[in-house]
């Protein structure tokens, strides 16, 4: 598997993808009233590895329920 990111639709990769796809699913979780408490630490504990710094805007984003 190559490094690198992606944004082409259906062959998205990297960070960015791995980070938008849990961003969504805190979102999706939450609005249906379940727990994404596990989403959000794996979000955090992201934020302190080079390469993937969005991911504390991306919980920010998420707000708080």
């Amino acid at each position: 598997m190559n490094g690198g990111v992606c944004y082409k639709k259906n062959f998205e990769k990297g960070a960015w993808f791995q980070i938008n796809c849990v961003r969504d699913n805190i979102i999706s979780k939450e609005s249906r009233g379940h727990d994404a408490s596990f989403e959000r630490s794996l979000l955090k504990s992201w934020s302190s590895y080079p390469g993937y710094e969005d991911a504390a805007d991306a919980l920010k984003a998420c707000g708080h329920s």
